[in-house]
């Protein structure tokens, strides 16, 4: 069958927003042409080839001639990153065929990037337009406002333009319940179609009997602040102090806050491959996996793979990662979000370990009998 051509406006980044993208061309058989901004260029990639335009390229009906030289079949968003808002409206009008929208995070709302201030709080999804307003003025969010919106822009011109961008798709996807209510908080008035993202099955865990009755707590993917790495910090001087039999093993990527952090508690792996991680945590004899974001994750892959594989998963109860171990009842949710929250718990699992054994369990029969 021959492949869909789709258009595809994304960001440069990787994380789940390209997983994604790779999963959904697998699924689709669909051959991606990959535009997005870098340092205020466009930046178009079709197969291995990689061209560099101006911004103003997207006011160019030759740009789009170009692109469609060859027929589109579908055109999706998934990240605006960048792009100047109403030169993007622009632009999408000119091709024949619709846009799917996929939110991944909630720039829409918030140009600080997942409801964290410029002090690294989550705001709790803040709507007073006055704070709103203050909080973007400073940081990525003023940042982003002015090469999106303009150097005048406000917080009601950046929802107005995003407003109009989810306005004229054909879909709004969101992939979790949890995403769908975070969006309608600030766009009531629309309408969304809940598609979770598809989670492959891994290895179970190997099942071999521990050595010692150490709890070994994993925690996978790069540590940034939004992602609670003021948190493990903490939780990691905690159980320096209070001398628990616990080991924390970071896969992934330390911020400056965790990189040079030398404990005895804390293993730091470094960097893996996505299908490297089940070997990973097998061999280090992890008995659940922690999910630190301080801020609601719209779907949180690390989260599903980990019950999808049989570890119990703790996080703090917001967003998808908490939805994700609510369904499955695989899990531990703790009050946001202090990491005093996170080491009771961690020591009432020390005190009662056929809690953690009994939720994997669970895990496992849920994943027999799919």
């Amino acid at each position: 069958m021959k492949a869909k051509r789709v258009l595809v406006l994304t960001h440069h980044g990787g994380g789940g927003v390209r997983l994604f993208r790779q999963q959904w061309a697998v699924e689709h058989n669909a051959e991606l042409l990959i535009l997005f901004v870098r340092e205020q260029r466009l930046i178009l990639c079709e197969a291995e080839t990689e061209s560099e335009w101006p911004l103003t390229a997207l006011d160019s009906p030759a740009f789009v001639q170009q692109l469609t030289s060859t027929p589109l079949d579908a055109v999706m968003i998934d990240h605006v990153w960048g792009f100047p808002l109403e030169r993007l409206l622009s632009f999408l009008e000119l091709f024949p065929v619709p846009y799917d929208i996929h939110i991944h995070d909630y720039l829409a709302a918030c140009p600080q990037l997942f409801f964290i201030t410029p002090k690294g709080h989550y705001c709790g999804q803040e709507k007073e337009v006055r704070i709103c307003r203050h909080c973007s003025r400073t940081g990525i969010g003023r940042r982003l406002m002015e090469e999106m919106v303009g150097r005048a822009g406000s917080i009601e011109e950046w929802r107005r333009w995003q407003l109009e961008l989810l306005q004229k798709a054909r879909r709004i996807i969101v992939p979790s319940q949890s995403a769908k209510q975070v969006m309608q908080g600030y766009f009531p008035e629309l309408d969304y179609v809940v598609q979770p993202h598809p989670v492959y099955r891994q290895p179970p865990p190997n099942g071999e009997s521990k050595r010692s009755r150490e709890l070994r707590i994993g925690i996978a993917g790069h540590m940034a602040v939004h992602k609670g790495s003021k948190q493990v910090l903490e939780l990691i001087g905690k159980l320096d102090r209070r001398k628990l039999p616990v080991k924390l093993f970071l896969y992934g990527n330390a911020d400056h806050l965790l990189a040079k952090k030398a404990s005895p508690v804390f293993i730091q792996r470094g960097e893996f491959q996505r299908d490297q991680l089940p070997a990973l945590l097998a061999a280090d004899q992890i008995d659940l996996v922690l999910i630190p974001s301080i801020c609601p994750e719209t779907f949180s892959y690390t989260t599903r793979e980990a019950l999808n594989s049989g570890y119990p998963v703790l996080c703090f109860e917001l967003g998808a990662q908490a939805e994700a171990v609510q369904e499955t009842d695989g899990g531990w949710t703790v009050a946001p979000f202090h990491a005093e929250a996170l080491y009771q718990k961690i020591a009432e699992l020390l005190s009662q370990p056929d809690e953690v054994r009994l939720a994997a369990r669970r895990l496992q029969k849920k994943r027999s009998a799919r």
